[in-house]
Order: C-alpha cells, then sequence, then structure tokens
C-alpha cells in the first residue's frame, strides 16, 4: 500500500511538470514601415511563413525564456534556442512547437533564416532576397516572388513550386532538390548526393546543375527553342529528347549542343547519377 502510495506521487509531479510546462501563445505586430529586413534563427521549432491579411507583421509564438521577438532600429530578430535536454526529453508529446510569421505582400524587403531540425514551410510572398541556411529540416516554398534567394541545406530537402526567383541558388549535401514550374533567369543548383529534380521548367537564361551521386531529371513545360545545352556524366547514363537538336558531341556519356541561335545555355554535371532532359 505504501509503495503505491509512492507510485501516485511520481505520477502526480510528472503531469504537474508537463502541465507547467505548457506554454500560452502571444503575438507581436510591427508595422512594415518600421522593418526593413527579417532576420529568423530557429533551432528546432517548425517555422511557418504566410501572407498577412492586412499591412502588418505578426509573429505568433510560444511565451517562454527560449523565444524572442524584438526590434532593434529596423531589423526585426526572431530567436528559439533549443532547451536542455532532461528527463521529460524521452516522452513524445506531439511537435516541439512553432513560430507562425505573418508577412503582407507588400514588404518586398530582406528575409534571412537559419534553421535548425524543425520543417520550414513559405507561402505566397514577394522579397527582394530570401536567404535560407538549413540543417535538417524539410523546406517547402510555395508562390514565393523574389529578385534573388541563397538556399542551403545539409540534409533536409527543399522544393519549390509555382516560385518566381530572378537569380536562384541551391546548395545541398544530401537533401533531394526539386522545382515545380518555377521560373527563374539564372538557376545554380548543387547537391552532393542527394536527386535534383525540375519539373514543369521554362527555357531561361543561365542554368547549372551539379551533383557527385544523385540522378538529375528536368522536364521542360514547352521544348527549347534557343538553347545550348552540355550534360556530361561519368555513368555513362544520359538520356535526352529534345526536338531539333544539333549535336556538337553525342556520346552515352556526354550531350552537347545546341536549339536555334542556343543563346540560353543549360549546363548538368554528375559524377555518377543518371541524367534525364526531355
Amino acid at each position: 500500500m505504501k509503495l503505491k502510495g509512492i507510485w501516485v506521487l511520481i505520477c502526480l509531479s510528472f503531469f504537474s511538470l508537463i502541465g507547467c510546462s505548457t506554454n500560452q501563445n502571444q503575438t507581436k505586430d510591427f508595422s512594415i514601415g518600421s522593418v526593413t529586413d527579417i532576420d529568423v534563427t530557429a533551432d528546432s521549432y517548425q517555422l511557418i511563413f504566410r501572407a498577412s491579411t492586412d499591412n502588418k507583421i505578426h509573429v505568433k509564438y510560444a511565451a517562454n525564456n527560449n523565444n524572442t521577438v524584438e526590434l532593434q532600429d529596423t531589423h526585426l530578430l526572431i530567436s528559439q534556442k533549443k532547451t536542455k535536454k532532461s528527463f521529460f526529453d524521452n516522452f513524445s508529446f506531439g511537435k516541439e512547437g512553432e513560430i507562425i510569421i505573418y508577412i503582407p505582400t507588400e514588404y518586398g524587403n530582406t528575409l534571412t533564416l537559419n534553421n535548425g531540425s524543425g520543417d520550414l514551410s513559405m507561402d505566397s510572398l514577394s522579397l527582394s532576397s530570401l536567404d535560407v541556411n538549413n540543417k535538417s529540416g524539410y523546406l517547402t516554398l510555395k508562390n514565393i516572388s523574389a529578385t534573388d534567394s541563397n538556399l542551403t541545406s545539409t540534409s533536409g530537402d527543399l522544393t519549390l513550386k509555382n516560385c518566381d526567383i530572378n537569380d536562384l541558388k541551391i546548395e545541398s549535401s544530401s537533401g533531394y532538390i526539386t522545382l515545380n514550374n518555377t521560373t527563374s533567369s539564372i538557376i545554380n543548383a548543387e547537391s552532393g548526393s542527394g536527386e535534383i529534380k525540375i519539373i514543369d521548367f521554362n527555357e531561361n537564361k543561365q542554368t547549372s546543375i551539379s551533383n557527385s551521386s544523385g540522378d538529375i531529371s528536368i522536364s521542360y513545360a514547352t521544348t527549347p527553342s534557343n538553347l545550348s545545352f552540355n550534360i556530361a556524366t561519368n555513368s555513362d547514363d544520359i538520356t535526352t529528347r529534345l526536338s531539333d537538336s544539333n549535336y556538337e558531341i553525342d556520346t552515352p556519356s556526354c550531350k552537347k549542343g545546341a536549339i536555334g541561335a542556343g543563346s540560353n545555355t543549360l549546363s548538368i554535371s554528375s559524377d555518377s547519377g543518371t541524367i534525364i532532359v526531355k
């Protein structure tokens, strides 16, 4: 009976601590006229970016000592630090947390993100510059327009859909890179071992794609009419289905040629991956 009472006390203490650890959400609001750039650093929380319904920036987050939101001069700084591991981290009670940031479509300035292990999703934003440094979280960008963007990831996958970014640079060590109906004048995509896939691609000024071991596939929305291409892999596994192509080199390991005047350029290289362009 005495042992049973001890277990009851332990259980009560356990659930009391869990209850005390619950954080209330709070929201801070900022006028876009007071913000020239937004800098977000998150160790483990999920980051969600959405278009604001008014002309203010709204930041919704859990009110605790690990999360800070402050405006320094015209710089909006948002930070989430992961708490030190405790006994209760051995139990799962849902996702760790999230920060939701609503940005007006007319914001049009800089957004810089340093993301850890939490997923990051972004939808319907217009920016001058987007800079993302990601570790292992999944990145999903939809309906994003920007003058330039630099996306770097260690192992998290990167997906862009219906985006319009004039100058796009993507680097990934092992995560997959997927571009779907994304328009850009200049694209530089590089991966270590992850696949690179471009769907509904529109002919652009300059595209450079390379990786070490992952496959590369490009599917054009319409057949290019003014393209020079240089495609090479050490695996001797290249498939090209481009109409009206004039080949300078046509071997299993290299396809080099042009369509029309060839003013736009496509360069693809892989150490050991399969390459498909159609």
